[in-house]
């Protein structure tokens, strides 16, 4: 029985020992133990010395492409034209300084749908930097009193989208659907429907023939 043990032990050790040289034996040297000793075992040889010397060149070589990439992406951007820089009106310190700068209609009042159209002014699609351009609408909406065509008022949405995204008026202003939002002159002198802008930063109420053509001597 002691001898049994023995031998166990010593199988153990040696067990051990072979494990110790085998690990700091070269790839060469464990396939070959690996191969000698055990059946069965076909381990894949290590990679040649050119295989290596491929490998470490195609590193070399990406690494390269990536060095002249960002190259050419930083001289793109230091060729690239400048950004457009601020207009002359958003340099103004008051009121009356932007006044001078933007053009005015026949009344004297500013013809904000002139200054966009001259580039004086550029409204931005949002506050948000990455916000983008809403499509212009090209629809106009005509209104006729009930028996009074000379008071045929006229809405083109072209001037307007231009620079106001449609939630500014729908539906908190006007209702989406025809006829559904009462219109009428007494309203707007109140500062309701077309009054929350007209007379306020858009043209005045006064100029009747902005909206109303007959008024202005169209037919």
């Amino acid at each position: 029985m002691a001898h049994r043990k023995g031998t166990i032990l010593a199988v153990v050790l040696a067990g051990f020992l072979a494990l110790a040289l085998f690990s700091g034996c070269s790839a060469e040297s464990q396939r070959w133990i690996l191969t000698t000793f055990f059946d069965g075992v076909d381990t894949p040889p290590p990679p040649t010395r050119r295989v290596r010397q491929d490998l470490l060149r195609e590193i070399e070589k990406l690494t390269h492409e990536l060095a002249e990439a960002h190259a050419a992406a930083r001289a793109q951007k230091e060729t690239a034209p400048a950004e457009k820089t601020d207009l002359p009106i958003e340099q103004a310190k008051s009121w009356p300084e932007a006044l001078a700068l933007l053009p005015k209609d026949q009344a004297g009042s500013v013809d904000w749908a002139q200054a966009l159209k001259v580039g004086t002014i550029a409204p931005r699609p949002g506050i948000d930097p990455k916000a983008s351009d809403q499509p212009v609408l090209p629809i106009t909406v005509e209104r006729i009193p009930t028996g009074q065509p000379p008071f045929k008022a006229v809405f083109p949405h072209d001037v307007h989208t231009q620079w106001l995204s449609c939630d500014n008026c729908h539906p908190a202003i006007f209702q989406m659907s025809k006829g559904a939002t009462p219109i009428n002159m007494g309203l707007i002198y109140a500062g309701q429907a077309c009054g929350v802008c007209h007379g306020k930063v858009a043209f005045p109420v006064t100029q009747c023939g902005r909206c109303h053509p007959a008024m202005a001597g169209e037919k």
